[in-house]
């Protein structure tokens, strides 16, 4: 098996075609981001409003619930020591 030397020709065209692929990956990536985070398109009537609001309100509060709950069920993490008691 021989090994086929590296010219810098070689190199500097392999460079160019992974540097055209990076490209093309990031554009790819920028519009699928762009498509993700794309705001809601508008709802058509006051139902559709109502419980696209109602949704959100729904999801901020489940999200203050469970962060409650995971503070509690971690509070030994956050206990300042064992409470000194006083001898009689």
């Amino acid at each position: 098996m021989t090994k086929q030397p590296f010219h810098p020709d070689m190199i500097a065209g392999q460079r160019r075609l992974l540097q055209q692929e990076i490209e093309k990956k990031e554009e790819s990536i920028k519009a699928n981001l762009e498509e993700l985070f794309a705001p809601p398109p508008p709802g058509r009537n006051f139902f559709e409003r109502a419980v696209q609001h109602a949704e959100t309100l729904y999801n901020v509060v489940d999200g203050i619930l469970v962060g409650y709950k995971l503070v509690r069920g971690f509070k030994f993490f956050f206990k300042r020591g064992k409470q000194k008691t006083s001898k009689r």
